[in-house]
């Protein structure tokens, strides 16, 4: 808008002036630093201050002012643009603009002059860099970045175009918090304009809330059996021919019918229709003329190719009315609950205003172009690269077999989830196949990427800058993914190689705030097809019918109608495999578990001077000494440290094994702490996570870590390398001790070996211990010829060390009780049991038992709300009987331990049923390392056959579905009749008994000297080797269940505790036995309040099945009728008929109640939640997540609640 100095305009005027410009109708007029314009006098006051300004951006000169100024309207529909532009801004309503002089941002003046712009080809006077950008400007991308480097300006006439083809400064433009898009090209109307991906403010923040409570995750796959659905009939379609397919025509079909389905509620029926229905055709067109006129808009002088696009675009949008006014009216040919009908009956929650006809038009356009096209792309390339590559269409189908076992079933979202290596797949092809090219973001302030400065305002200020983010080119840049960039390699994104991706490296769908929220639904989908045709077809590519590209697209096949199409062969797997091909270039090698972790850390180092380093941080030897430290509290993480040290001294490695807590981390990083050999050792740290804490054995070196003063990163002579033991079910304190000791090493000056891995106790835990153990001991090879040895490993896995020995002493006396050791050296009581009964209605089999024990408490022991009983199992003595028959030993012979320390194993003399009671767990499942280790000791060749094939350690491995048995120790020698071990080899390689944690259910105020627990007796189903399905019950629980007296010690809790203030509401949320703890909480706070204390109420969310297991019915009843609590059940399988919940619905539904609870006000409280990590916590975190979210933007909501977390008002109390 342009306006003169001198000129006397009213207010109205003034607005009505903007409203032109605009074409919106215009309320409020606000200056940059959020005060409202009242009258010109005001705007000539923002023309004043800005001069007066210190800014360097360019401007007129007080000397030399403008007669008249150019001022830029920015629309805020309403938005609150506090975080762009200060405090000042949270205040718009819809139709306020922002006015700016456009000279204070623009380019064109001497200022502007003074800056050092980008490399740019020779410009001509009037065109400018026209010419460097034809045929196509994102073609023309590729030979310009090669040729003037990753930041490239280009003037097309008054435009300049700034080509960004490097991680570095797309990070750098991204953090620009006004990236508006531009609306029109050379007069032609940017293509949905006002639809997700282009709109600005209020009007793009309601759209995206909107559509993100539709594309959640839980969401997307409620979408899988539509997707599958469809991918059927393209299977079907396929499997009428023998013949060569363009399953790009095809792929397109069966995309838009998706897309309509789920998108619109229309059946378009591309697939059943011989011909193309129009939209497609029609709205391809459109999209071709809206992505060219970019360049070609420019030779329009009679505006012949705008009223073409003008015209066409109305035809498209008169279908998009039918189809809106159809969902209206309820007629929709498909889905009843589409995103349309979503976006129809959504309500703005800061204006209460609907989307307008025009928004809806623009929205489907929009997911026509991200359902349709992107899905189109990304499936169609997928395929063609699977077809090219044989070896990894073996690898997906093994996968595929492994997950589905045979089955031709629809494939689930869990399914999918499980699917790694076709997600390795998905990513190579986008980051290969891009379905967009190039990202834009409009200019609106001066942005510095080191040395160049990059100007909004085009050409000398009278046109527009925008950043072109050349996606494309940065997924080939030989810098970030290697020499053969260009090949089809999957394995590139393997989860240990994607944690040293730079955060921008790979962005096929956007980055930021912009990223394509339909992102998911896209990789859904074609995940979902390709199951579906691997499962049943071999792919090959048509050799005689090369793949033609489109010259306008370079993302896109040129179609069959055009000469084009992806030609492919699709060969039933009831025949034989077809032979590979003779395949043109571009197809990359494949490499099968390769691993170079020594590159990894020093990418340019040659093999010699990467061990001179290694061999420089020891003092002397082939082999440096090893410090491996551990922390952990039951055993896991122990014995993997145990692992590792045995895993050193077979390969001669002076080791040390220590708790963290027995170093000081300052000594170990002056180089004060050695060996026994005198040397400084290699850390090997392993450490787990205890309710986001660290465990108790690695507390205090974490402390006195975080107190080392800071230093460069390797600047000390210590080197280390860091293994979390966790469950990544915990999402938000996953490894975290370990992430801190990573984090505070490096702060310290230490040298990090390897990057922090992380043993996940919910994934292939063992796989990846063994991985990260490879890993290191690669680092120390004395020969390429070792270094290929331990990188690459070896088939089966390695047999455990024989250390152990028991010798019998037949005439010994006084034998030691494993139960005493506990007692008396290891902290544990042996408590009695005084009531043991059944708590839920035993109305069929199915109903679960659980059991309410009340135990002594351990003599001299206290304990608080929330703590925890530690429980040591014990072997049925049937079991032990049936182990010694099979060992042919008798139960009460007397044996010496040597060999090894084990503080729970006594040297005794001990009794072989007392070490077979405590010390072995004979319900586990043997590890692979407890079957190698057995294997010598099967005699028959068929059986030690079958074995070893137990031992492989490559995916879909026969322990994979072996495992899936839930087999245990005892199992083995059933199927496995020709083993014979002795008793020392027995007890050293199978699974040690660890400790179980059971929440208290009990108050120290109400039960005094006793504890109470809430235990439910856990079932499982084994397949043992008679194949006879049978029923079996979780050890310690079924232990409890009968026991008059337990071995036990109190666990404290300290994270979970009730506030220090009992006026503090708070928030109880749980599922069956979770509501152990909160028993605790409520009996605590009963005795408070009968003192006469206030107490604040308890929101007690409770999640059961039905009467049935409706734990402490009465008594939860009498706490909510005397307001002590607020009961809220939520009943999953009701018997009255009711619709069933789960407490994430009261959650949601009380979800005011909640925030309230979650603020920082007088009704601010605090927030449990106790029950399965992997059910009822994932749920309830995504509740939180959403609650806390801004304006549905659920980075802002997991920050928050961490940051809750970290505060101690969000509690975690789960178990795996």
């Amino acid at each position: 808008m342009v306006l003169r100095l001198d000129e006397e305009v009213s207010l109205a005027k003034l607005l009505a002036r903007a409203a032109e410009c605009t074409g919106n109708a215009t309320r409020r007029l606000f200056a940059e630093d959020g005060q409202e314009i009242q009258s010109i006098q005001d705007v000539r006051n923002v023309y004043v201050k800005t001069l007066a300004s210190g800014s360097k951006k360019a401007k007129p000169s007080i000397e030399n002012p403008a007669m008249s100024i150019d001022l830029e309207l920015v629309s805020t529909d309403g938005s609150n643009f506090k975080w762009k532009w200060g405090s000042n801004h949270a205040h718009y309503k819809f139709g306020d603009l922002l006015i700016r002089p456009l000279w204070r941002t623009l380019a064109g003046s001497r200022a502007a002059r003074s800056v050092v712009h980008p490399p740019q080809p020779q410009t001509l006077p009037t065109t400018g860099n026209l010419k460097d950008c034809l045929p196509d400007l994102w073609i023309q991308c590729f030979p310009l970045v090669e040729k003037y480097g990753p930041l490239v300006k280009l003037r097309i006439f008054d435009d300049v175009v700034y080509v960004v083809a490097d991680p570095e400064i797309v990070d750098i433009v991204n953090q620009i918090p006004d990236k508006r898009l531009p609306r029109e090209v050379f007069g032609c109307p940017a293509l949905a304009g006002q639809g997700v991906f282009i709109a600005d403010g209020q009007r793009w923040e309601f759209a995206r809330q909107t559509f993100q409570a539709q594309l959640t995750p839980e969401a997307i796959d409620k979408l899988v059996p539509i997707f599958a659905m469809r991918g059927m009939k393209l299977k079907e379609k396929i499997s009428t021919t023998t013949e060569t397919v363009d399953i790009f025509n095809w792929i397109e079909r069966t995309t838009m019918d998706t897309i309509c389905d789920v998108g619109f509620g229309h059946d378009l029926q591309c697939m059943e229709s011989e011909d193309m229905p129009e939209l497609l055709p029609l709205f391809e067109e459109v999209l071709e003329v809206s992505i060219s006129t970019s360049l070609y808009g420019a030779f329009d002088v009679l505006g012949t190719q705008r009223r073409w696009f003008k015209s066409q675009l109305g035809k498209l949008t008169g279908m998009l009315d039918e189809i809106i006014e159809a969902c209206r009216e309820g007629k929709s040919t498909g889905s009843s609950n589409s995103l349309l009908h979503a976006l129809i009956a959504a309500k703005c929650p800061l204006t209460g205003r609907s989307f307008t006809q025009s928004e809806l038009q623009d929205q489907l356009l929009t997911m026509l172009v991200a359902g349709h096209k992107t899905t189109t792309l990304l499936l169609t390339w997928a395929l063609y690269h699977i077809g090219r590559s044989p070896q990894v269409e073996k690898k997906l189908h093994t996968e595929l077999r492994q997950v589905f076992q045979g089955d031709d079933r629809e494939p689930t979202g869990e399914d999918l989830r499980r699917l790694k290596y076709l997600d390795m797949i998905v990513r190579e092809t986008l980051r290969l196949s891009a379905p967009v090219q190039v990202a834009q973001r409009g200019l609106t302030q001066p942005v510095e990427c080191g040395k160049y400065t990059l100007l909004p305002g085009g050409h000398s200020g009278r046109g527009n800058s925008w950043v072109a983010i050349h996606i494309m080119g940065i997924s080939m840049s030989k810098k970030y993914w290697g020499d053969n960039s260009k090949d089809f390699i999957p394995e590139r994104f393997e989860p240990a190689k994607m944690r040293d991706f730079h955060p921008f490296q790979f962005i096929p769908f956007g980055g930021g705030r912009r990223l394509c929220i339909g992102n998911l639904f896209a990789i859904t989908q074609a995940k979902t097809v390709i199951c579906i045709l691997l499962r049943r077809f071999y792919v090959r590519c048509s050799l005689d019918k090369p793949v033609k590209i489109d010259p306008k697209d370079i993302a896109t096949p040129l179609p069959a109608d055009r000469g084009g199409g992806v030609w492919m062969n699709f060969t039933s797997r009831e025949y034989d495999e077809p032979a590979a091909a003779d395949l043109a270039a571009g197809v990359g090698e494949l490499h099968e578990d390769a691993f170079d972790a020594a590159a990894a850390t020093h990418p340019a180092e040659s093999f010699l001077s990467r061990r001179s380093r290694l061999a420089s941080v020891s003092s002397s030897g082939p082999r440096p000494a090893l410090l491996v430290l551990w922390g952990g509290e039951f055993g896991t993480t122990l014995s993997a440290a145990q692992d590792l040290v045995a895993a050193a001294k077979q390969r001669e490695f002076p080791v040390e094994l220590k708790s963290l807590d027995e170093v000081q981390p300052a000594a170990l990083l002056a180089g004060d702490f050695k060996t026994e050999t005198g040397e400084v050792p290699i850390v090997l740290v392993l450490v787990a996570t205890y309710n986001g804490h660290p465990p108790p054995n690695a507390a205090n070196f974490l402390k006195e870590l975080a107190e080392v003063p800071a230093a460069e990163e390797g600047s000390r002579n210590l080197s280390f390398a860091v293994l979390g033991v966790g469950n990544s079910n915990w999402v938000s304190t996953f490894v975290k001790s370990a992430r801190d000791v990573e984090k505070l090493m490096i702060r310290a000056g230490a040298n990090r070996l390897l990057p922090l891995e992380a043993a996940d106790k919910n994934d292939v835990f063992e796989r990846q211990l063994r991985t990260w153990r490879k890993a290191v001991f690669a680092q120390f090879a004395s020969s390429p010829e070792e270094l290929v040895k331990e990188s690459e490993g070896q088939s089966h896995v390695e047999a455990l060390p024989e250390l152990l020995s028991l010798e019998p002493c037949p005439g010994a006396t006084g034998a030691t009780s494993l139960q005493a050791n506990f007692t008396e050296r290891l902290g544990y009581a042996t408590c009695s049991v005084s009531i043991n009964e059944e708590l839920c209605l035993q109305s069929d089999a199915s109903s679960p038992s659980v059991r309410q024990i009340v135990i002594e408490r351990p003599h001299g022991c206290s304990y608080a709300c929330g703590d925890h009983l530690e429980v040591r199992p014990r072997n049925a003595e049937a079991r032990v009987l049936r182990c010694c028959h099979h060992l042919g030993v008798q139960s009460d012979a007397l044996v010496i331990v040597k060999g090894v320390k084990d503080e729970e194993l006594p040297a005794g003399p001990v009794a072989v049923g007392e070490i077979l009671s405590y010390y072995v767990d004979l319900s586990a499942l043997p590890s692979q390392e407890t079957l190698a280790s057995l294997l010598p000791h099967v005699a028959n060749a068929s059986e030690a056959a079958k074995m070893k094939l137990l031992t492989l350690t490559k995916e879909d491995s026969e322990y994979d579905r072996w495992s899936k048995a839930h087999l245990s120790i005892l199992d083995v020698f059933e199927e496995y009749a020709s083993l014979k071990v002795t008793l020392s080899r027995f007890v050293e390689v199978a699974p040690k008994m660890q400790s179980r944690l059971y929440s208290i259910a009990s108050s120290p105020m109400s039960r005094g000297k006793n504890v109470e627990l809430c235990c439910r007796v856990a079932t499982y189903t084994a397949l043992p080797p008679n194949g006879q399905e049978t029923i079996r019950e979780g050890l310690c629980s079924s232990m409890l269940a009968a026991a008059t007296s337990v071995i036990c010690k109190i666990k404290e809790a300290p994270h979970m505790r009730l506030p220090a203030d009992p006026t503090k509401p708070i928030a109880c949320v749980c599922g069956g036995t979770g509501v152990a703890p909160f028993l605790g909480f409520l009996q605590e706070r009963e005795v408070c309040r009968k003192k006469g204390m206030q107490t604040g109420l308890v929101h007690l969310y409770f999640g059961c099945r039905n009467d049935s297991d409706f734990l402490h019915k009465a008594l939860l009843q009498r706490w909510h009728e005397e307001g002590l609590c607020s009961l809220k059940v939520s009943l999953s399988r009701p018997t009255d008929g009711s619709s069933k919940e789960y407490v994430y619905h009261a959650l949601r539904r009380n979800s005011a109640e909640i925030l309230r609870l979650l603020d920082d006000g007088d009704a601010a409280g605090y927030f449990y939640i106790c029950g399965s990590a992997s059910t009822l916590a994932k749920d309830v975190t995504n509740v939180l997540v959403d609650m806390l979210s801004d304006k549905g933007d659920a980075s802002t909501g997991f920050t928050k609640l961490t940051d809750l977390q970290e505060k101690g008002r969000v509690i975690f109390d789960v178990w795996g």
